[in-house]
């Protein structure tokens, strides 16, 4: 879900940065050509490359622990060559874990126990690094308008978002209550 989410929720980012700040831009044909280019670089080379990476790594030799750090490098030099070259790097890198998942590997549990840490302390710089982003004396500015919103969001606008969702499902009433409040992903 992931993987097809994130690279189109960058591209609308940045298509909606670029509205705001130059508005005709943005609403040209442009966008669209922008969003072919995108997608159609970030499809080809992270199945090509991922390809290419999967054959190295079947006919390399390497210790257990190497294999990790090949694919994460692998990984870093395709999003970085893709969005070189003007494509999605996030699509790029999702359909290259996607090739190299399906071909027959020697890198084995050990290396997607490396990667699963790494993955994990990602995360954890990732939040850091945003809550450093915070400044204190400034929250007391916005802390009931981020209130009411938060609020609006939690008990409105979401259950009303999967009731409608849900409603050429005739899921019963309380199931979509249970779904509206949880999410998808804790209901499962």
């Amino acid at each position: 879900e992931s993987g097809v989410n994130d690279p189109m929720a960058v591209f609308l980012t940045i298509a909606l940065i670029e509205l705001v700040m130059e508005p005709r831009r943005a609403l040209s044909f442009g966008l669209v050509g922008d969003l072919l280019s995108q997608f159609g670089i970030g499809a080809a080379t992270g199945v090509a490359l991922g390809w290419l990476l999967g054959v190295v790594l079947r006919r390399v030799a390497l210790g257990e622990g190497l294999y990790a750090l090949v694919l994460c490098s692998g990984g870093v030099a395709i999003f970085a060559g893709t969005n070189w070259l003007g494509g999605s790097g996030f699509l790029a890198v999702y359909l290259t874990g996607l090739t190299i998942g399906n071909l027959r590997q020697h890198a084995g549990d050990g290396a997607l126990r490396v990667l699963d840490g790494l993955a994990w302390l990602s995360q954890s710089g990732m939040f850091l690094l945003l809550g450093l982003l915070v400044t204190p004396r400034e929250l007391g500015d916005i802390l009931w308008p981020a209130l009411a919103l938060a609020v609006f969001l939690m008990l409105i606008a979401r259950p009303l978002a999967v009731w409608v969702c849900l409603l050429p499902f005739r899921f019963p009433h309380r199931e979509q209550l249970f779904v509206g409040w949880v999410g998808l992903r804790g209901a499962v």
